[in-house]
């Protein structure tokens, strides 16, 4: 058998080395190729869907209508002023002192926001089985549970953008006091308060409790297919609960209200004992904001996802 030198035999395991070292080299190479390739295709999966229910609302229907006339007569409470959060928290120690029923809150970071769902907010109302239909189209691939039915759809695509029936509430006032200050810093905000089982007594529903949205009667009255199979429909709004399966509903401590075909706004139904607000100057939107971040409310605790994370860090360099 042949006797290999020295030399050869290094020659022979730098030949092996480099061999190696370019085989890894390129499993790397292909693992982040690949993970690339993974991430650019979950991007566009993203913006096609949003992008494409962007597209359907701008382009078959009208501008939304955004404002309105927010009817104060005859309403339980008269409007008051907040400036800080210790005003809120005695305005509504002494307005819900007798009452012993759910107390529900929505902020308006303008003064002259309706009581309105983003459906009803466009001249001409988009077609709802419409945007159900195209939103599971392209969001059943980034969903693990695709056997839902279409109401519980509804409440996927109200926290995606997607217009919808639903109007979002709160159950702790902090949230939506953060809400009213968080945009649009030169306007009045309002902080909205519902008493939600005095709305339902509104809607013919008596029960003593806030009904969910699996109830056997609300799917009924106000699921997509009740909803599609009525040209017109008298039913008025009513409170649900749903379950909080998203991180940002149960952050939020989200709670809704779900409209039918009557688009009546909730501050104009009944003799109006059910609402009242607390405005908030735009001077002291920056002021509340500060406390309610001493307090842990923030973007990221309201939405705990890392674009909020990244948002925090990037506005305190």
């Amino acid at each position: 058998m042949k006797r290999f030198s020295f030399n050869e035999v290094l020659n022979v395991k730098r030949v092996v080395f480099l061999l190696k070292k370019g085989i890894s080299t390129l499993v790397f190479v292909v693992y982040n190729v690949e993970y690339c390739v993974c991430k650019r295709i979950q991007a566009f999966i993203n913006a096609s869907l949003n992008n494409s229910i962007t597209s359907i609302c701008e382009k078959n229907f009208a501008k939304p209508l955004v404002t309105g006339n927010y009817n104060t007569t005859r309403m339980r409470i008269k409007d008051k002023n907040i400036t800080n959060v210790t005003d809120l928290l005695k305005h509504l120690k002494a307005d819900t002192k007798d009452l012993k029923t759910p107390v529900w809150f929505r902020g308006h970071s303008k003064k002259d926001y309706t009581l309105l769902p983003s459906l009803f907010r466009y001249s001409k109302i988009p077609n709802e089985t419409n945007l159900i239909e195209k939103f599971k189209q392209n969001a059943t691939l980034l969903l693990n549970d695709n056997h839902r039915e279409d109401i519980n759809w509804l409440f996927i695509m109200q926290h995606n953008g997607v217009p919808t029936r639903l109007l979002d509430w709160s159950e702790s006032p902090l949230v939506a006091l953060y809400f009213a200050c968080n945009s649009e810093k030169k306007s009045e905000g309002t902080l909205n308060v519902l008493l939600p089982i005095e709305l339902n007594k509104l809607a013919s529903i008596k029960q003593n409790h806030i009904v969910s949205i699996n109830d056997s009667a609300i799917q009924q009255r106000y699921s997509p297919e009740a909803y599609r199979s009525e040209s017109t429909s008298s039913m008025l709004p009513v409170a649900v609960i749903c379950p909080r399966n998203t991180p940002r509903i149960q952050a939020q401590l989200g709670t809704f209200t779900i409209f039918h075909k009557d688009n009546t706004k909730i501050d104009e139904i009944g003799d109006k004992k059910h609402i009242w607000r607390y405005i908030i100057p735009a001077s002291a939107k920056t002021n509340i904001l500060k406390e309610l971040d001493l307090l842990g409310i923030d973007e990221f605790r309201l939405f705990p996802e890392l674009p909020s994370l990244g948002s925090i860090i990037k506005n305190n360099i």
